[in-house]
């Protein structure tokens, strides 16, 4: 970041899925290289997928690995999330009845996950996420001091250190270059704007699969609403989502943050799935 202006910046994933192939095994080759194994060395790949990501999608992703790894499971990141859920809280079965939502850059995630592997009904993939989020606060910006000419990668630290949801701020203040000048600006409201909507949005989409889940399973799926990834952290946006539940009628209800450890949720969910995969299971790739 510190040489942007002498690079070509591209992202291997918009929207949760591949818009830049080389860059996407680029990123493969990198993490291939972590391993530290010899080439003769088996390797075996679980992928999370956006929900109800479609064929074509997980086409490009078995092509991306191909010659990278040997074998690969594709399986939606809400369903990872909830199996590392259950491995480290044993209070708790997230896989026996709950709703995970997974607020990624590109899309949210959303899954009923009902004891069994969730179908495509059961899933919902909205792209509105952090990167829309990013462009809400670059247009609210731009639109009251348009001399500043702010970038998006910008907006985006500005939202990371300062994000909040409803109104909780009254005012956040950070410097910003003006026609060379480093001003002190405004910018609680862009970012209200922002994360706000992504409350709403996020709260329209469990609203909708909590409608479709099987009326006796809502009391308890109702204590089990799951927050993951980078979004998930925002301030309030947990309790705020709940009291638009609350207010739409839902009752008693419960949302939980995966907290600063959903990386490693989904991480954990990953590697008991491969544990327990059956081998007919696994796509080869070629090597």
């Amino acid at each position: 970041m510190a040489h942007k202006l002498h690079l070509d910046l591209v992202y291997p994933l918009q929207n949760g899925v591949i818009t830049n192939f080389e860059a996407a095994r680029d990123f493969l080759n990198h993490v291939r290289s972590r391993v530290g194994t010899s080439e003769d060395t088996e390797l075996r790949v679980v992928i999370g997928l956006p929900s109800k990501a479609g064929e074509k999608a997980r086409e490009d992703l078995r092509l991306a690995a191909t010659r990278i790894f040997d074998r690969v499971i594709l399986i939606p990141e809400p369903f990872l999330a909830a199996l590392g859920s259950r491995e480290s809280n044993a209070n708790s079965d997230a896989v026996a009845n709950s709703l995970f939502v997974d607020i990624g850059a590109g899309s949210t995630d959303m899954c009923l996950i009902q004891g069994c592997y969730p179908s495509d009904d059961d899933q919902l993939s909205i792209e509105f996420a952090g990167d829309q989020v990013d462009e809400i606060v670059q247009d609210a910006i731009l639109s009251r001091y348009p001399d500043c000419g702010i970038t998006l990668p910008r907006c985006r630290d500005i939202k990371e250190r300062n994000s909040f949801v409803c109104g909780s701020k009254e005012t956040v203040m950070t410097p910003i270059m003006i026609r060379g000048k480093l001003k002190s600006l405004e910018v609680g409201e862009a970012i209200d704007r922002g994360c706000t909507e992504l409350l709403q949005r996020v709260f329209q989409g469990v609203e909708y699969l909590i409608e479709r889940a099987d009326p006796d399973s809502i009391p308890g799926l109702l204590q089990n609403i799951f927050l993951t990834g980078g979004g998930s952290r925002i301030p309030g946006l947990a309790g705020n989502l709940q009291n638009l539940l609350k207010e739409a009628g839902f009752g008693e209800c419960r949302v939980i943050e995966a907290g600063d450890g959903y990386k490693r949720l989904v991480a954990l969910g990953a590697s008991i799935a491969a544990q327990q995969a059956e081998e007919r299971q696994w796509q080869n790739l070629l090597r």
